[in-house]
Protein backbone atom coordinates (compact mmCIF):
# COMPACT_ATOMS: atom_id res chain seq x y z
CA UNK A 1 0.00 0.00 0.00
CA UNK A 2 2.85 2.07 0.84
CA UNK A 3 4.58 2.02 -2.53
CA UNK A 4 0.78 2.17 -4.20
CA UNK A 5 0.83 5.52 -1.79
CA UNK A 6 4.00 6.80 -3.31
CA UNK A 7 3.52 6.27 -6.61
CA UNK A 8 -0.07 8.10 -6.87
CA UNK A 9 1.53 10.75 -4.57
CA UNK A 10 4.04 11.27 -6.69
CA UNK A 11 1.74 12.11 -9.66
CA UNK A 12 0.23 15.12 -8.37
CA UNK A 13 2.68 17.47 -8.56
CA UNK A 14 3.00 16.69 -12.24
CA UNK A 15 -0.83 17.58 -12.25
CA UNK A 16 0.13 20.70 -10.57
CA UNK A 17 3.15 22.16 -12.64
CA UNK A 18 1.03 21.16 -15.86
CA UNK A 19 -1.83 23.00 -13.96
CA UNK A 20 0.89 25.97 -12.76
CA UNK A 21 2.21 26.57 -15.67
CA UNK A 22 -1.58 27.21 -17.48
CA UNK A 23 -2.28 29.73 -15.01
CA UNK A 24 1.26 31.19 -15.48
CA UNK A 25 0.65 31.71 -18.85
CA UNK A 26 -2.71 32.86 -18.97
CA UNK A 27 -0.95 35.55 -16.49
CA UNK A 28 1.03 36.45 -18.73
CA UNK A 29 -1.18 36.70 -21.58
CA UNK A 30 -3.56 38.88 -19.37
CA UNK A 31 -0.60 41.34 -18.35
CA UNK A 32 -0.04 42.08 -22.36
CA UNK A 33 -3.10 42.60 -22.98
CA UNK A 34 -3.32 45.23 -20.27
CA UNK A 35 0.10 46.53 -20.78
CA UNK A 36 -1.00 46.98 -24.14
CA UNK A 37 -4.13 48.46 -23.54
CA UNK A 38 -2.28 51.15 -21.21
CA UNK A 39 0.12 52.15 -23.83
CA UNK A 40 -3.15 52.76 -26.40
CA UNK A 41 -4.67 54.87 -23.68
CA UNK A 42 -1.45 56.95 -23.58
CA UNK A 43 -1.58 57.31 -26.61
CA UNK A 44 -5.19 58.44 -26.98
CA UNK A 45 -4.55 60.64 -24.11
CA UNK A 46 -1.95 62.45 -25.42
CA UNK A 47 -4.29 62.80 -28.91
CA UNK A 48 -7.03 64.33 -26.95
CA UNK A 49 -4.43 66.56 -24.69
CA UNK A 50 -3.30 67.81 -28.28
CA UNK A 51 -6.81 68.26 -29.88
CA UNK A 52 -7.56 70.20 -26.61
CA UNK A 53 -4.40 72.29 -26.57
CA UNK A 54 -5.63 73.51 -30.47
CA UNK A 55 -8.99 73.74 -29.29
CA UNK A 56 -8.34 76.14 -26.54
CA UNK A 57 -5.68 78.15 -28.91
CA UNK A 58 -8.45 78.52 -31.63
CA UNK A 59 -10.96 79.85 -28.82
CA UNK A 60 -8.85 82.88 -28.48
CA UNK A 61 -8.02 83.61 -32.26
CA UNK A 62 -9.56 86.04 -34.48
CA UNK A 63 -10.66 83.66 -37.45
CA UNK A 64 -10.12 86.86 -39.85
CA UNK A 65 -6.92 88.40 -38.86
CA UNK A 66 -5.63 85.62 -36.61
CA UNK A 67 -4.61 87.68 -34.26
CA UNK A 68 -6.12 87.17 -30.46
CA UNK A 69 -9.81 88.10 -29.84
CA UNK A 70 -11.15 89.15 -26.79
CA UNK A 71 -10.74 85.50 -24.91
CA UNK A 72 -6.81 86.23 -25.22
CA UNK A 73 -6.67 90.00 -24.28
CA UNK A 74 -8.54 88.61 -20.85
CA UNK A 75 -5.76 86.15 -20.68
CA UNK A 76 -2.77 87.80 -21.27
CA UNK A 77 -3.85 91.28 -19.35
CA UNK A 78 -4.66 89.46 -16.13
CA UNK A 79 -1.48 87.50 -16.71
CA UNK A 80 0.61 90.66 -17.15
CA UNK A 81 -1.30 92.55 -14.11
CA UNK A 82 -0.21 89.80 -12.07
CA UNK A 83 3.45 89.42 -12.97
CA UNK A 84 3.53 93.51 -12.41
CA UNK A 85 2.02 93.21 -9.12
CA UNK A 86 4.13 90.71 -7.90
CA UNK A 87 7.73 91.62 -9.94
CA UNK A 88 6.87 95.56 -9.36
CA UNK A 89 7.09 95.87 -12.98
CA UNK A 90 4.84 97.92 -15.32
CA UNK A 91 3.11 96.89 -19.10
CA UNK A 92 1.45 99.08 -21.48
CA UNK A 93 -1.60 99.13 -23.50
CA UNK A 94 -2.02 100.56 -27.26
CA UNK A 95 -5.78 101.01 -28.54
CA UNK A 96 -5.90 101.27 -32.49
CA UNK A 97 -9.32 102.08 -34.17
CA UNK A 98 -9.51 102.02 -37.73
CA UNK A 99 -11.01 105.93 -39.14
CA UNK A 100 -14.73 105.23 -40.96
CA UNK A 101 -14.30 101.40 -41.44
CA UNK A 102 -18.68 101.75 -41.68
CA UNK A 103 -18.12 104.22 -44.67
CA UNK A 104 -16.01 101.75 -46.90
CA UNK A 105 -18.15 98.68 -45.66
CA UNK A 106 -21.21 100.95 -47.07
CA UNK A 107 -19.66 102.18 -49.94
CA UNK A 108 -17.26 99.43 -50.90
CA UNK A 109 -18.59 96.43 -49.89
CA UNK A 110 -17.81 94.28 -46.95
CA UNK A 111 -15.13 92.38 -48.76
CA UNK A 112 -12.78 95.69 -49.11
CA UNK A 113 -13.52 96.50 -45.39
CA UNK A 114 -12.14 92.91 -44.37
CA UNK A 115 -8.82 93.76 -46.57
CA UNK A 116 -8.45 97.04 -44.66
CA UNK A 117 -9.18 94.82 -41.43
CA UNK A 118 -6.60 92.06 -42.27
CA UNK A 119 -4.09 94.89 -43.92
CA UNK A 120 -4.26 96.87 -40.46
CA UNK A 121 -3.33 93.28 -38.49
CA UNK A 122 -0.24 92.85 -40.58
CA UNK A 123 0.95 96.35 -40.35
CA UNK A 124 0.70 96.13 -36.30
CA UNK A 125 2.39 92.38 -36.55
CA UNK A 126 5.28 93.54 -38.65
CA UNK A 127 5.50 97.02 -36.30
CA UNK A 128 5.12 95.39 -32.63
CA UNK A 129 7.87 93.43 -30.47
CA UNK A 130 7.62 89.31 -30.34
CA UNK A 131 5.97 90.00 -26.53
CA UNK A 132 3.64 92.10 -27.27
CA UNK A 133 0.09 90.50 -27.17
CA UNK A 134 -2.19 91.80 -30.26
CA UNK A 135 -5.82 91.26 -30.02
CA UNK A 136 -9.07 92.68 -32.23
CA UNK A 137 -11.78 93.09 -30.31
CA UNK A 138 -14.36 94.87 -32.33
CA UNK A 139 -15.07 95.24 -36.00
CA UNK A 140 -12.52 97.96 -36.51
CA UNK A 141 -11.03 97.97 -33.17
CA UNK A 142 -7.50 96.18 -31.93
CA UNK A 143 -5.69 96.29 -28.52
CA UNK A 144 -2.11 95.57 -28.43
CA UNK A 145 -0.25 94.45 -25.00
CA UNK A 146 2.72 95.77 -24.52
CA UNK A 147 4.94 93.54 -21.64
CA UNK A 148 7.33 94.92 -19.72
CA UNK A 149 6.88 98.82 -20.83
CA UNK A 150 6.21 102.27 -19.54
CA UNK A 151 4.13 104.84 -21.30
CA UNK A 152 7.17 105.79 -22.99
CA UNK A 153 7.48 102.66 -24.58
CA UNK A 154 4.38 102.84 -25.70
CA UNK A 155 4.26 105.78 -27.45
CA UNK A 156 7.13 104.67 -29.04
CA UNK A 157 5.27 101.96 -30.35
CA UNK A 158 2.41 103.84 -31.55
CA UNK A 159 4.62 106.45 -33.34
CA UNK A 160 6.19 103.74 -35.04
CA UNK A 161 3.03 102.13 -36.05
CA UNK A 162 1.70 105.51 -36.98
CA UNK A 163 4.40 105.83 -39.91
CA UNK A 164 3.71 102.27 -40.88
CA UNK A 165 -0.17 102.80 -41.18
CA UNK A 166 0.45 106.06 -43.22
CA UNK A 167 2.82 104.03 -45.92
CA UNK A 168 0.26 101.30 -45.89
CA UNK A 169 -2.60 104.71 -46.56
CA UNK A 170 -4.55 103.19 -43.71
CA UNK A 171 -6.01 105.87 -41.31
CA UNK A 172 -6.59 104.44 -37.64
CA UNK A 173 -6.71 106.54 -34.12
CA UNK A 174 -4.68 105.66 -31.48
CA UNK A 175 -4.84 105.99 -27.62
CA UNK A 176 -2.44 104.38 -25.22
CA UNK A 177 -1.62 104.41 -21.10
CA UNK A 178 0.30 101.97 -18.81
CA UNK A 179 -0.39 100.46 -15.29
CA UNK A 180 1.13 102.91 -13.97
CA UNK A 181 -0.27 106.03 -15.27
CA UNK A 182 -1.28 108.37 -12.57
CA UNK A 183 -0.89 105.17 -10.46
CA UNK A 184 2.76 105.49 -9.71
CA UNK A 185 2.42 104.28 -6.09
CA UNK A 186 0.49 101.00 -6.90
CA UNK A 187 3.31 98.24 -6.27
CA UNK A 188 3.61 99.71 -2.54
CA UNK A 189 -0.11 99.67 -1.40
CA UNK A 190 -0.90 96.80 -2.59
CA UNK A 191 -0.94 93.56 -0.41
CA UNK A 192 -2.36 90.29 -2.45
CA UNK A 193 -3.04 88.12 -0.09
CA UNK A 194 -5.93 85.90 -1.86
CA UNK A 195 -6.60 84.94 -5.29
CA UNK A 196 -10.00 86.92 -4.82
CA UNK A 197 -8.18 90.38 -4.03
CA UNK A 198 -6.07 89.88 -6.98
CA UNK A 199 -9.33 89.51 -9.26
CA UNK A 200 -10.43 92.35 -7.59
CA UNK A 201 -8.03 94.67 -8.00
CA UNK A 202 -7.45 93.46 -11.46
CA UNK A 203 -10.80 94.53 -12.50
CA UNK A 204 -10.20 98.11 -10.72
CA UNK A 205 -6.93 98.77 -12.47
CA UNK A 206 -7.91 97.18 -15.87
CA UNK A 207 -10.50 99.60 -16.36
CA UNK A 208 -8.60 102.54 -15.41
CA UNK A 209 -6.00 101.47 -18.17
CA UNK A 210 -8.40 100.79 -20.63
CA UNK A 211 -10.20 103.68 -19.82
CA UNK A 212 -7.39 106.58 -20.26
CA UNK A 213 -6.35 104.65 -23.43
CA UNK A 214 -9.74 104.78 -24.89
CA UNK A 215 -10.32 108.78 -24.03
CA UNK A 216 -6.96 109.45 -25.83
CA UNK A 217 -8.28 107.58 -28.68
CA UNK A 218 -11.28 109.15 -29.29
CA UNK A 219 -9.59 112.60 -28.28
CA UNK A 220 -7.63 111.85 -31.46
CA UNK A 221 -10.50 111.05 -33.35
CA UNK A 222 -12.72 113.60 -32.47
CA UNK A 223 -9.59 115.71 -33.07
CA UNK A 224 -9.48 114.82 -37.07
CA UNK A 225 -13.52 115.50 -37.53
CA UNK A 226 -12.38 118.76 -36.54
CA UNK A 227 -9.66 119.50 -38.54
CA UNK A 228 -11.75 117.90 -41.91
CA UNK A 229 -15.04 119.75 -41.00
Amino acid sequence: MEIINNESNSMHPKKNDGHEKHNYYLLNSKISILKRRIKECKKELKLLKAKNKKLDKLAMIDPLTKVGNRNLLKFEMRKQFEEAIRENRNFGLLLIDIDNLKVINDSKGHKEGDRVIKSTAEVIKKNTRNIDTICRIGGDEFVVITSNSDLEDVHTIGLKLKEAFERNNISVSMGFSDLKDDNNDLSDKIEVKSSTQMQNLFRKYYFRLYMKADKRMYSEKKLKHIVSA
